[in-house]
């Protein structure tokens, strides 16, 4: 049989055709395909646990965590009773919270929180026992200073299990041993060192600091917030990425040690509220003169509140 170019032409162009119809059928990819391939799932994070933090980027970088709330300036009478002993305290119920704001699990081991001073003399200072923070979940380190805070409560020497009087946050005490070893109202800062960092060094730089009034001579830091000044409670941030803020109230209390967002104050004992009223409210106990109207305490009052104990030496 003969045949002439022009057929042969023809069959492969019909063959071509029908490739090109039966192609999907066959499984057969296209040129297009096979250069342009398709978009591919994204693996899930390493050390995911199905309870992450979801949204933006945290603040702060993998594995530090990030403080979210601050109570530098302690509000008066029974509601400023933040660690819940029933006493209210200008110096041992302030306290900073911390939440890990990442995806997998981190460790505070070695971690420390200073103030303005830096570890000098007298001045506030905490680190870290081996604890585990879950992706969300918050630690909370209160000044302490005559203090008896219910519930499981650890210290630098060892962490405690979840205390679900604060919303099941694991909680520390600094065990102030003075109203000198505490926050300035006016002027002061939160600064959050990694392991092994030296407070001390030319080039040191913080993990975070939170600072509020006018504050000389800070390090360096990864995340370095401006708080705003407040007399009637804590400041707090709204979101993982949120701004700090002063916490609204909520009920009596304007602040929420352990339990991370607005609006989520703890409820207090009832046993420990009347023996807080019993204990803060004993010298007008009887007295049934109507005061006189009163202006509300500013930071300067509060600050003269913390000196009864002692002078504070502190700039």
């Amino acid at each position: 049989m003969f045949t002439t170019a022009s057929s042969v032409a023809c069959g492969r162009f019909g063959l071509a055709v029908a490739l090109a119809a039966f192609s999907p059928a066959l499984g057969i990819a296209s040129e297009r395909e096979q250069r342009e391939p398709g978009p591919t799932a994204s693996p899930a994070p390493a050390g995911a646990t199905g309870s992450a933090p979801s949204g933006p980027k945290p603040l702060v970088a993998y594995p530090h965590p990030l403080i979210t709330e601050v109570l530098f300036a302690v509000p008066t009478g029974t509601s400023g009773d933040a660690n819940q002993d029933g006493t209210r305290d200008a110096t041992g119920d302030e306290f900073v919270e911390l939440v890990n704001p990442h995806d997998k699990p981190i460790n505070l081991r070695g971690y420390r929180l200073l103030d303005k001073s830096l570890g000098k003399g007298n001045a506030l200072s905490f680190t870290f026992p081996d604890c585990t923070l879950q992706p969300g979940e918050v630690a909370v380190v209160f000044n302490g200073y005559k203090s008896t805070i219910p519930g499981p409560v650890g210290d630098s020497g060892h962490a405690a299990e979840s205390n679900p009087k604060f919303s099941g946050a694991r909680v520390f005490s600094m065990k102030g041993q003075s109203t000198k070893t505490s926050f300035s109202n006016t002027a002061d800062a939160v600064i959050l060192l990694a392991p092994g960092v030296s407070a001390s060094g030319a080039t040191t730089n913080a993990v975070q600091i939170v600072r509020w009034g006018k504050v000389d001579s800070l390090p360096a830091a990864g995340l370095n917030e401006e708080a705003p000044t407040t007399s009637k409670g804590s400041v707090q941030r709204e979101s993982m990425t949120g701004p700090l803020a002063v916490h609204p109230p909520e009920g009596s209390v304007s602040f929420s040690p352990g339990k991370f967002g607005i609006g989520s104050a703890p409820k207090p004992d009832p046993s420990a509220g009347k023996s807080g009223e019993s204990k803060v409210g004993e010298k007008d106990k009887g007295n049934t003169t109507k005061k006189p109207a009163t202006k509300s305490p500013t930071p300067k009052d509060h600050e003269k509140e913390k000196e009864k104990d002692t002078p504070k030496d502190r700039p």
